[in-house]
């Protein structure tokens, strides 16, 4: 290997667009196109959507006749925009989901975390028990390392205010500083009645009456999904045609998401582990009733214009995936 040539040498911005003109891109404005590389970046720009617009047979990885740098710039305008409502609709997910485990855990369990996490409060087949201690671990490692407050408030007290520390750092408290995917974990943990008792509270399982290891399963898949994504977003990743890594399996979503909003034939072609499945799986579990109002609102403004209804056949979207989804079940209060 010969360290002293670099694979990818640096570009300035007029190399750039020299390369970018050679891939079959338009470009009439350079000072524009300059603002979006030095605003939006080359990579994020062309690797971000390169899958779905570059020609089949093409060698040089060239775009398709018409592709413009201005669109491109909409699509990625596009992109962090969606981005930003999915996210807030995963967050109040995550949020409604971590109140319920720790108002659950504290009820049942108690304050004390030598009993809520002790591991006779979880699951305890052959199996699960390796996971059991593993979980049970990093609760406790969060617990005593963490720097955020309000649990480090709790361990170690206020020096500057002369506040003691407290005698425990409750549930409610200690769920607050860990991510989505240790509260996934967590949950995951749970005994079967206690998992039972927190996911019949969200909407799809509340409207939904099946048998529990199905509601069981589909509800911790699209957790799953929506993790995924939101991990995909806050890394920078493309959103438009994303590619999650986990997904809902068939039989389960069979039993669980109505028919005329993706039916079993349809699963292979979009909705098991793409945009329409994070969409499925925002509608089925958003018990803010507010939020689950608007929904459809915000997704329908978005895509309502000539970049909407490219952007719903670069992810693949049904064209009537706004009407599909106003068919989940609503919330029940």
């Amino acid at each position: 290997m010969n360290n002293s040539s670099p694979d990818k040498p640096f570009k300035d911005f007029d190399e750039q667009i020299k390369i970018l003109v050679k891939r079959n891109i338009i470009i009439k404005d350079i000072p524009f196109a300059k603002h979006v590389l030095n605003t939006v970046s080359y990579y994020k720009l062309i690797n971000g959507y390169k899958e779905s617009l570059l020609v089949n047979d093409s060698n040089e990885e060239a775009f398709k006749d018409g592709i413009t740098i201005e669109f491109l710039y909409d699509l990625h305008i596009f992109d962090i925009t969606l981005q930003s409502i999915l996210f807030k609709y995963i967050l109040a997910i995550e949020t409604s989901l971590k109140t319920k485990i720790s108002y659950l855990i504290a009820k049942k369990y108690g304050v004390f975390e030598r009993n809520y996490l002790s591991s006779q409060n979880y699951i305890s087949s052959g199996n699960k028990r390796r996971l059991r201690a593993t979980v049970l671990n990093e609760l406790n490692l969060d617990k005593d390392e963490t720097m955020y407050t309000p649990t480090k408030y709790y361990r170690d007290g206020d020096i500057n205010n002369n506040t003691p520390a407290k005698n425990h750092i409750p549930p409610w408290i200690l769920i607050q500083n860990i991510s989505f995917t240790r509260a996934i974990r967590w949950y995951s943990i749970l005994k079967s009645e206690d998992k039972k008792e927190i996911y019949r509270q969200f909407p799809i399982t509340k409207n939904t009456r099946d048998t529990d290891s199905i509601e069981k399963q589909y509800f911790l898949d699209s957790l799953k999904i929506l993790r995924d994504y939101r991990n995909n977003v806050a890394h920078g990743y493309r959103s438009i045609n994303v590619s999650i890594t986990n997904s809902v399996n068939i039989e389960v979503f069979n039993n669980i998401i109505p028919n005329s909003v993706l039916s079993i034939n349809e699963f292979g072609t979009f909705g098991k582990n793409d945009l329409y499945s994070v969409l499925i799986s925002i509608g089925a579990l958003t018990d803010y009733i507010i939020l689950e109002t608007i929904f459809i609102k915000e997704l329908s403004a978005l895509f309502n214009s000539k970049i909407g209804e490219e952007v719903k056949k670069l992810a693949n979207l049904p064209d009537d995936f706004l009407d599909r989804l106003e068919r989940l079940p609503k919330a029940v209060i």
